[in-house]
């Protein structure tokens, strides 16, 4: 969820076409494999699609072979696991090329749900509103909200996530007078891919422009997202991965009514032919820390 100082992607271009991938040239192919692959991403146990990467939460019948196996498959993936499990997969990837990110994993329920629709009925601050972005809403819209995350340090999503098209989520917007795209965030449900996340939304996305920042539309924009994503999908339970270090995400995401799960953790894997494609683009792949 993690905003930080610099874009992810110094020459950020968004493609013009069905999917309106976002990024580097590296980051726009690789969304398009993602999104080729989305059958057989939802018929991997315990497997979603977030639109720039694929999540596994850890069911307990894999090993770090497996996990193996699969990033040769699946090029990046977001590894939600037991922190012993975790432990082993660092060792595991040592020798492979692939490079490991690591993230605490916070999580909700019912609770973050009903506190998300309390504050969800606030006013915005003057001069912004707040919009869910929905198919219908115009190109320049998607495009915006993905320079935005690029400018705030967060890898962009592509517009069919976005848009909830493909995938089921829902996208907040916070437009000001001149519409123009201000914050932003994207609640991911999990449900239709698999039995094992069922109930379940990824939060992510979160950027706010420097200009409306400290005016608490960070807050207003998650609790929206999962009010939204509830209401709609029937998601109950909520994860959201955070940088150790980034105590501001942390705060807000405490607030929001989640907790630390201190017995899992995130590995963000990324596939060592993308690690070639960040350093001849000279970009940073993974949370900004």
């Amino acid at each position: 969820m993690t905003e930080t100082t610099g874009a992810i992607f110094p020459d950020c271009q968004v493609a013009v076409d069905e999917g309106e991938y976002a990024g580097s040239p590296g980051a726009v192919q690789l969304q398009r494999r993602l999104h080729a692959r989305l059958q057989e991403i939802a018929e991997t146990p315990a497997m979603g699609c977030l639109g720039r990467t694929a999540m596994i939460i850890d069911d307990g019948s894999r090993s770090v072979g497996d996990y193996r196996d699969l990033i040769e498959r699946e090029l990046v993936l977001a590894l939600i696991m037991p922190n012993t499990l975790a432990l082993d997969l660092d060792d595991g990837f040592a020798d492979t090329g692939h490079r490991l990110t690591r993230n605490l994993i916070y999580v909700g329920d019912d609770r973050a749900v009903s506190l998300a629709r309390d504050r969800s009925a606030e006013q915005p601050p003057p001069g912004v509103r707040l919009v869910r972005l929905d198919p219908s809403a115009p190109r320049d819209w998607v495009a915006q909200a993905q320079a935005l995350n690029n400018a705030c340090g967060v890898v962009p999503c592509p517009g069919w996530m976005l848009r909830g098209q493909d995938g089921v989520s829902s996208t907040i917007l916070v437009m000001n007078e001149d519409n123009k795209v201000v914050g932003l965030g994207c609640a991911t449900a999990l449900s239709g891919m698999s039995d094992a996340l069922a109930d379940t939304a990824h939060l992510g996305s979160l950027s706010v422009d420097r200009e409306w920042r400290g005016q608490g539309l960070a807050g207003l924009i998650q609790a929206a997202m999962i009010a939204d994503v509830a209401e709609r999908y029937g998601v109950r339970r909520l994860i959201e991965g955070v940088h150790a270090d980034n105590t501001p995400s942390r705060r807000l995401i405490e607030t929001s009514g989640l907790r630390q799960d201190d017995t899992r953790s995130m590995r963000l894997v990324l596939h060592r032919d993308i690690v070639v494609v960040a350093e001849t683009e000279k970009v940073r792949l993974g949370p900004p820390g």
